[in-house]
Protein backbone atom coordinates (compact mmCIF):
# COMPACT_ATOMS: atom_id res chain seq x y z
CA UNK A 1 0.00 0.00 0.00
CA UNK A 2 1.36 3.39 -0.99
CA UNK A 3 1.99 5.85 1.78
CA UNK A 4 -0.05 9.03 1.71
CA UNK A 5 0.67 12.30 3.51
CA UNK A 6 -2.67 12.00 5.35
CA UNK A 7 -3.21 10.62 8.84
CA UNK A 8 -5.59 7.76 9.66
CA UNK A 9 -8.62 10.07 9.80
CA UNK A 10 -7.93 11.47 6.32
CA UNK A 11 -6.58 14.85 7.43
CA UNK A 12 -3.33 16.34 6.23
CA UNK A 13 -1.09 16.53 9.33
CA UNK A 14 -0.63 20.17 10.19
CA UNK A 15 0.82 21.94 13.15
CA UNK A 16 -1.99 21.57 15.72
CA UNK A 17 -0.80 24.63 17.63
CA UNK A 18 -1.25 26.97 14.66
CA UNK A 19 -4.01 29.53 15.37
CA UNK A 20 -5.68 29.15 11.95
CA UNK A 21 -5.81 25.37 11.91
CA UNK A 22 -9.09 23.78 12.93
CA UNK A 23 -9.30 20.04 13.18
CA UNK A 24 -12.49 18.48 14.50
CA UNK A 25 -12.18 16.69 17.80
CA UNK A 26 -11.96 12.92 17.82
CA UNK A 27 -15.52 12.84 19.12
CA UNK A 28 -16.80 14.86 16.13
CA UNK A 29 -15.08 12.43 13.73
CA UNK A 30 -16.58 9.43 15.49
CA UNK A 31 -19.38 7.52 13.72
CA UNK A 32 -21.35 7.79 16.98
CA UNK A 33 -21.17 11.59 17.07
CA UNK A 34 -24.44 13.43 17.43
CA UNK A 35 -25.76 15.77 14.78
CA UNK A 36 -24.80 18.82 16.85
CA UNK A 37 -21.23 17.58 17.17
CA UNK A 38 -20.83 17.06 13.42
CA UNK A 39 -22.37 20.19 11.87
CA UNK A 40 -21.08 23.72 11.72
CA UNK A 41 -22.91 26.44 13.57
CA UNK A 42 -25.59 28.00 11.36
CA UNK A 43 -25.04 31.32 13.09
CA UNK A 44 -21.29 31.29 12.37
CA UNK A 45 -21.84 30.23 8.76
CA UNK A 46 -24.48 32.96 8.29
CA UNK A 47 -22.07 35.54 9.68
CA UNK A 48 -19.28 34.36 7.35
CA UNK A 49 -21.69 34.44 4.39
CA UNK A 50 -22.88 37.98 5.17
CA UNK A 51 -19.31 39.25 5.59
CA UNK A 52 -18.19 37.60 2.33
CA UNK A 53 -21.21 38.99 0.47
CA UNK A 54 -20.54 42.46 1.88
CA UNK A 55 -16.91 42.37 0.76
CA UNK A 56 -17.96 41.20 -2.70
CA UNK A 57 -20.61 43.94 -2.95
CA UNK A 58 -18.15 46.63 -1.88
CA UNK A 59 -15.62 45.44 -4.45
CA UNK A 60 -18.22 45.12 -7.22
CA UNK A 61 -19.62 48.59 -6.49
CA UNK A 62 -16.18 50.17 -6.86
CA UNK A 63 -15.59 48.39 -10.16
CA UNK A 64 -19.06 49.35 -11.43
CA UNK A 65 -18.42 53.03 -10.61
CA UNK A 66 -15.09 52.87 -12.43
CA UNK A 67 -16.77 51.26 -15.43
CA UNK A 68 -19.47 53.93 -15.53
CA UNK A 69 -17.00 56.85 -15.60
CA UNK A 70 -16.39 56.32 -19.32
CA UNK A 71 -18.53 57.94 -21.97
CA UNK A 72 -21.02 55.85 -23.98
CA UNK A 73 -19.65 54.32 -27.15
CA UNK A 74 -21.47 53.11 -30.29
CA UNK A 75 -20.23 49.53 -30.51
CA UNK A 76 -22.69 48.19 -33.08
CA UNK A 77 -21.55 50.28 -36.01
CA UNK A 78 -19.26 48.82 -38.70
CA UNK A 79 -20.17 45.23 -37.76
CA UNK A 80 -18.36 43.72 -40.76
CA UNK A 81 -15.14 45.60 -40.07
CA UNK A 82 -15.25 44.65 -36.37
CA UNK A 83 -15.88 40.95 -37.09
CA UNK A 84 -13.05 40.95 -39.63
CA UNK A 85 -10.78 42.38 -36.93
CA UNK A 86 -11.87 39.67 -34.48
CA UNK A 87 -11.12 36.99 -37.08
CA UNK A 88 -7.76 38.50 -37.96
CA UNK A 89 -6.38 39.26 -34.48
CA UNK A 90 -8.28 37.02 -32.05
CA UNK A 91 -8.84 33.83 -34.05
CA UNK A 92 -5.85 33.79 -36.42
CA UNK A 93 -3.56 35.52 -33.88
CA UNK A 94 -1.98 37.78 -36.51
CA UNK A 95 0.43 40.36 -35.13
CA UNK A 96 -0.77 43.96 -35.06
CA UNK A 97 1.14 46.52 -37.09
Amino acid sequence: MAQTPFDAAGYFPLNPGHPFIFRPSNRARSPNATYEERVMSPLAMSLIFVVALSIFGWSAMGRWRLLMTGRPEARFDRIGERLAGVWQFAVRQQKMD
